[in-house]
């Protein structure tokens, strides 16, 4: 469903899954600056926040936010 949403919003014909979410935690970091953005999957939220923001922050950006911050147990 995703995938289809995803193209009919785009478009296109080229949109696909980049994490699943099942019994996992999903942070999206971006940087506006570099046009850049971090996707991290992982158990521990706190973890693969700060892990999403190393990565944003190692290009150099001074703008870097988490997006999205979403965990999920089904």
């Amino acid at each position: 469903r995703s995938i289809a949403e995803c193209n009919k919003a785009a478009g296109s014909r080229d949109c696909v899954v980049k994490i699943s979410l099942k019994d996992n935690c999903g942070v999206l970091a971006i940087s506006a600056e570099r046009n850049a953005s971090f996707l991290i999957q992982g158990q521990d939220q706190v973890l693969a926040t700060s892990t999403a923001m190393a990565q944003c922050r190692a290009t150099g950006a001074g703008d870097c936010a988490i997006r999205q911050n979403v965990c999920s147990s089904s």
